[in-house]
């Protein structure tokens, strides 16, 4: 007597995990394309305002549009909310309700350029000198609203979208071995 053993082909998988490895690796994406400077299509972000790039650059910082002064708004982006059904799952990215330091600029007071540069240079240091407020930002989720207007950033292209895809698809295959 023979005894033929046959399986049909099921495979379970754990779609809670193929989810994890795509927010994780979609959050990287996002904070890695944007602390380059690049925007949804693949550009450079548009340069600061000339009033704001002087700001920056008279207190020792960079105008390169990266959106990382703090470093905290982009570190806060992460998973916001999921939804598991039996045949599929769905996850939404962004900045979370945290905020940053204040960090305080001079204001446009201090650049007039009706200024002689001695009057600039009097006026910045007046400013320096000031006793200044210690404060936080408005919620992160809230400053995203306004940052993605002029610097469109949250989200994922369709290239990065077709990388990501092809890579859960190999997460999820490796689970059926």
């Amino acid at each position: 007597m023979s005894v033929k053993v046959t399986t049909r082909g099921r495979i379970e998988l754990d779609l809670g995990a193929v989810l994890d490895f795509v927010v994780a690796q979609a959050v990287g994406l996002v904070q890695r394309r944007t602390a380059r400077g690049i925007d949804l299509d693949g550009n450079s972000f548009k340069p600061y305002s000339p009033l704001y790039a002087l700001q920056l650059r008279s207190v020792g910082e960079s105008d390169k549009v990266d959106l990382t002064r703090s470093g905290a708004y982009l570190a806060g982006i992460g998973e916001r909310s999921r939804t598991m059904t039996p045949t599929g799952a769905r996850a939404t990215i962004g900045p979370g309700t945290g905020t940053s330091t204040e960090m305080p600029l001079p204001p446009p007071y201090v650049f007039d350029p009706k200024k002689t540069p001695e009057q600039r240079a009097e006026a910045f240091a007046d400013w320096k000198a000031a006793p200044k407020r210690k404060g936080r930002s408005p919620a992160h989720n809230v400053l995203a609203r306004y940052i993605s207007i002029k610097f469109p950033h949250l989200g994922l292209p369709p290239a990065e979208m077709k990388q990501l895809a092809a890579q859960a698809m190999k997460v999820a295959l490796k689970q059926g071995r």
